[in-house]
């Protein structure tokens, strides 16, 4: 049988709520605190075209799988607090601690099986979805965030030169349970676990900056951060009994940079940049895992679009840019050059959670030993 009429158009409606104070300590003192809600909900499900329905059996309408639906419920909470001085000092510092918390945030989708109740039909006489069919839910619930930062500036000669330093940490928490059973529109989970992701990160870092103004024409700027990151608790889990308990990973980076900036003759400002950072790998990239049911139609022999890769390295960037502005009454005109080397780079190609099984038909996040580009503007 067939169902005449419209699936998959998403209805959203999302709210949020911010509450922000400041209290000034001292004159020169200032402590901010902030909170923020937001709520997001959406849904998809099928919409008849058709005024009445058949009543017989054998027109069979209510048979049809291609009626599915979808619902997305969240709850995001943001929380932070800033302690300041006042910036035009000439020694001044600025503390922050933030916190954002997945405090619910659920997928459901149908699929598989029509019923539990031994009947073949996804629909119920008006058309809605049977709450008794089967179907998923992906729960992020307990991902999350944390970082605190401390930055400060000291300007010594009259502001010739400008010091800025700062401290850094940030603890990263990622976890995606997947679950497949009946009554998926309105359980908290389901009885069966298909796919788990889970893992955490932190890193640590601390940086300085010298901000020379040289003279009236020439400003130089030099810098360097160094950080040490982590990866740890990784955990995988598939549906076909793959599973893996990922080992902890760890890595130390140095970034510098240097920038000269020259004010010449006839309105040109000309600025040349030297880089290198070190960008460690996210946790999805790590730990994530992507299930071809809310994705692709099919996906070979398995159930999975891509998988996790433990074992990545951090990416080594170094990138050079020149460029050339000058500024008139009524238009300003840039040209710029911009080269990139990207060592280690993280891409995603196809793979497998375990390639000597089955090495075909999965993305995953591979390295490129080395990557370039250049551009002009």
């Amino acid at each position: 049988g067939y169902y005449q009429g419209a699936g998959g158009i998403t209805h959203g409606i999302s709210d949020s709520l911010s509450v922000k104070l400041a209290y000034k300590i001292q004159p020169a003192l200032t402590l901010g605190i902030l909170s923020s809600l937001w709520n997001g909900n959406s849904d998809a499900h099928a919409q008849t075209y058709l005024s009445s329905f058949a009543s017989t059996s054998s027109a069979n309408w209510q048979n049809s799988s291609n009626a599915s639906a979808y619902y997305l419920d969240q709850k995001h909470w943001m929380h932070a607090v800033s302690l300041k001085t006042n910036a035009d000092q000439p020694s001044s510092w600025e503390w922050t601690i933030s916190k954002y918390e997945y405090a619910n945030d659920k997928q459901r989708w149908s699929g598989g099986t029509a019923s539990n109740s031994g009947s073949s039909s996804w629909l119920n006489s008006d058309g809605s979805m049977k709450t008794s069919a089967t179907g998923f839910i992906a729960d992020y619930g307990g991902t999350g965030w944390v970082n605190t930062d401390f930055r400060g500036n000291y300007k010594i000669d009259n502001g010739e030169h400008t010091l800025s330093y700062g401290l850094h940490y940030d603890q990263n928490n990622y976890n995606y349970l997947l679950t497949y059973g009946y009554n998926w529109s309105t359980a908290n989970s389901l009885a069966t676990k298909h796919t788990i992701a889970r893992g955490s990160s932190k890193t640590s870092a601390i940086w300085l900056q010298d901000f020379w103004k040289k003279s009236d024409y020439l400003t130089l700027t030099a810098g360097i951060r160094l950080e040490e990151w982590k990866a740890y608790d990784g955990y995988n889990y598939a549906s076909t009994g793959a599973y893996s308990n990922q080992t902890s990973q760890s890595a130390t980076g140095a970034s510098p940079k240097l920038s000269a900036m020259i004010d010449g003759p006839n309105n040109w400002l000309t600025t040349a940049s030297l880089a290198r950072t070190t960008r460690f790998p996210t946790l999805t990239e790590l730990y994530g895992m992507t299930n071809c049911l809310t994705t692709v139609s099919t996906c070979a022999d398995t159930a999975y679009k891509t998988t996790a890769t433990a074992n990545l390295d951090p990416e080594i960037i170094t990138s050079a840019e020149l460029s050339f502005e000058k500024s008139e009454l009524l238009r300003t005109m840039r040209v710029t050059l911009f080269g990139e080397s990207v060592k280690d780079a993280i891409l995603q190609q196809y793979g497998k959670l375990y390639p000597s099984v089955n090495p075909n038909g999965l993305y995953q996040y591979w390295h490129c030993l080395l990557y370039t580009s250049d551009a002009a503007d």
